[in-house]
């Protein structure tokens, strides 16, 4: 098995000559592409249920484990608190080259291939509202598209989730960057990271709160747009910074706290909150809480797993991860999130009131797997021109060995 050498995977300074050294592991584009497809899936069962009802009990159990898509999505907030912190937390909690760099980095991810899933999504919209039963008055579609482009569309209950639905959680993404560039990044600096993720979870909970103070349940302002993902991603942050800093203070923690033990005791808690909480508005209002325990889990296995790597071991949990396709679907999992659903609305347009329960299930089936085929070529369209040298050469050695390399390029860390 190859091992990272740790003055290269978890060296603090600054890079000689503006050359980065920087460890790529693989088994995070591997959560990412199986957390695609379950959602991509998960997604199209959803519409089989909507288009037959009668179908919903036809699986056991399985609307109770796709309720908690949503902590999928979380999965990936924490992932990406994961990746982002680790060049930060590298270069002392700052960003090299700037908050400007960062900020133009991050656009150039993200906002290509969002605009060009959102110019695919607004005709099929349009087109398979009146089928699918969800039209919008024209006055609401126009406010939706309009706050779709400026990224604002996450602030208002009745366009979150308009057009393309999953576009929802990239504008609460690009929320989250901001936070974390004006906030989070000083406020660990200048307070630590315990603090930080204090007052992550309590500025993305006060709206839950304000919430409850009013009796509203699960229907307050913000509620669909998840602000707690922002402690997520601080969870993220801080097992970044666990797995790379070097101070003694740092590795003490590292080595001696239980983290396998706690990612396992996390990991059973969610599993127990999804067998106890039926699904319901009771299962809606607490959302943050089952977000929170997979936010945790997730973050204590990151550190477990760094710390296996600074001894020359690989955990289960990353041997599993490193699944040769889960890590193909991973380099394009932002493309096929970004345009399945409107691909999957064309397909269900094409549903007849006469066809069987099991014709339906197999159509929309192949809707998925389409889905799928379909965001490859869109992902090298429209996300691997804009795509770093650092990740291209990451996720090219990855599917070659599928284990952690060290990626040596000129591109500014993230």
């Amino acid at each position: 098995m190859l091992t990272l050498p740790r003055a290269a995977s978890q060296r603090n300074a600054e890079p000689v000559a503006g050359v980065d050294r920087r460890a790529f592991v693989p088994y995070l584009e591997g959560l990412r592409g199986a957390g695609a497809m379950y959602i991509v899936f998960g997604h199209a069962w959803l519409t089989v249920v909507a288009l037959r009802p009668d179908l919903l009990s036809a699986i056991p159990g399985f609307y109770r484990i796709n309720a908690s898509g949503n902590s999928m999505v979380g999965m990936f907030l924490v992932v990406s608190g994961y990746v982002l912190g680790l060049p930060v937390a590298r270069h002392g909690q700052r960003f090299r080259g700037g908050l400007v760099k960062f900020a133009k980095r991050r656009a150039l991810r993200l906002l290509p291939g969002y605009y060009a899933a959102l110019l695919l999504a607004i005709p099929i919209s349009l087109c398979c509202a009146t089928v699918l039963g969800d039209g919008l008055s024209q006055r609401t579609f126009a406010l939706a598209i309009v706050l779709h482009v400026l990224m604002l569309h996450d602030v208002l209950t009745r366009t979150v989730v308009a057009i393309d639905g999953p576009l929802w959680s990239v504008a609460v993404e690009c929320d989250i960057y901001v936070l974390f560039a004006l906030l989070l990044v000083p406020l660990a600096r200048r307070a630590g990271f315990l603090r930080m993720v204090v007052a992550s979870f309590a500025l993305g909970l006060l709206p839950t709160l304000i919430g409850a103070l009013r009796h509203q349940g699960a229907y307050y302002p913000l509620a669909q747009a998840s602000p707690w993902f922002l402690g997520l991603f601080a969870l993220g942050y801080a097992a970044a910074n666990l797995s790379i800093n070097d101070s003694p203070r740092i590795v003490a923690i590292l080595e001696r706290w239980p983290w396998q033990s706690l990612a396992f005791a996390a990991a059973f808690a969610a599993i127990a909150y999804v067998v106890v909480v039926p699904p319901g508005e009771a299962a809606h209002t607490l959302r943050w809480l089952e977000d929170s325990i997979v936010g945790v889990a997730l973050a204590a296995q990151f550190v477990a797993d760094a710390r296996a790597r600074r001894a020359g071991r690989t955990t289960p949990f990353e041997r599993f991860w490193r699944f040769r396709p889960f890590i193909f679907v991973g380099a394009f999992s932002y493309s096929l999130y970004l345009i399945h659903q409107p691909l999957l609305d064309v397909f269900a347009a094409f549903v007849r009131s006469g066809w069987s329960d099991a014709h339906v299930i197999r159509w929309m089936a192949l809707a998925a797997a389409f889905a799928v085929i379909v965001s490859y070529p869109f992902y090298l369209l429209f996300e691997r021109p804009f795509v770093t040298s650092y990740r291209r050469k990451g996720d090219a050695a990855s599917l070659r060995g599928a284990r952690a390399v060290v990626i040596t390029t000129a591109d500014p860390a993230p």
